[in-house]
């Protein structure tokens, strides 16, 4: 699963997901068209079917965890806020989802090959955003890039998704 968020400002966002398992990413996808505040919803496969990818527009945070929501529901049902701002502060809060997908991927599996796959299957956020990039707090496993002041690149695998249910979780501070 891949989280790819190009901009951040109002009626120019975009968000991408992978879902290398391409568990019906095109049928949840279908979905998002018809979210207030979603638009160019764009689905493409690879990889002979293997790895799916949709991305759409989002109009502002909300819209962003209406969509979200969608393409990665957890089983309790209820709304997840996945993205927002605390002050200056992005957060990024999990659901269930990633763990039950984690699950019979062998998170407590000694086998050194299925390690090997779940260190293959990578997880990405890109983002970018109007102000600098300040601080950004992630948990062990979590790769850090910075291509510009303004841009974040993290990345981590499913080997440490399926071993920390909170992964996913961040918080980037931006300067005022």
């Amino acid at each position: 699963m891949q989280a790819i968020f190009h901009s951040l400002r109002p009626l120019q966002k975009w968000a991408m997901l992978e879902d290398p398992t391409a568990m019906g990413l095109a049928n949840h996808a279908e979905l998002l068209k018809d979210l207030e505040g979603v638009k160019r919803v764009k689905m493409k496969e690879e990889k002979g079917g293997y790895v799916q990818r949709v991305s759409f527009a989002f109009q502002d945070l909300a819209a962003l965890n209406r969509a979200l929501n969608v393409l990665m529901p957890d089983s309790t049902g209820v709304q997840q806020e996945f993205f927002s701002w605390d002050g200056n502060t992005l957060v990024r809060r999990s659901n269930e989802y990633a763990d039950k997908l984690s699950d019979g991927m062998g998170g407590e599996s000694d086998s050194l090959n299925m390690e090997s796959m779940l260190q293959s299957m990578k997880y990405k956020y890109s983002f970018k955003f109007a102000n600098t990039v300040g601080d950004a707090q992630v948990v062990e496993g979590m790769t850090q890039e910075r291509p510009s002041k303004k841009k974040l690149e993290l990345a981590t695998d499913w080997s440490v998704i399926s071993k920390d249910p909170k992964a996913l979780d961040l918080r980037i501070t931006l300067d005022k």
